[in-house]
């Protein structure tokens, strides 16, 4: 049989930030290209209460374009734990 190995806790970070806000796994991509910190994001979400404030995933997605020119990560990766 084939243990699975527990997710470091960097790693273990991004599956909580990703259950949290409901994000993708090209969202998570996109951020970790961003070199976003996953324990920061609490303070972007309050888009609804905050109306000038925009979604995670469209922040995520509005950084990417802007800093690489393009919507989507360059070689999508499946990770097993996110």
């Amino acid at each position: 049989m084939s243990e699975q190995k527990e997710p470091s806790k960097k790693e273990q970070a991004w599956i909580d930030v990703k259950k949290r806000f409901h994000l993708s796994n090209k969202h998570i991509q996109m951020a970790k290209e961003l070199r976003m910190n996953p324990n920061r994001f609490g303070n972007s979400v309050n888009y609804k209460q905050e109306h000038w404030k925009t979604a995670l995933s469209k922040l995520i997605e509005n950084s990417h374009l802007k800093r690489f020119g393009k919507q989507e990560p360059d070689e999508p990766k499946q990770d097993e734990n996110t």
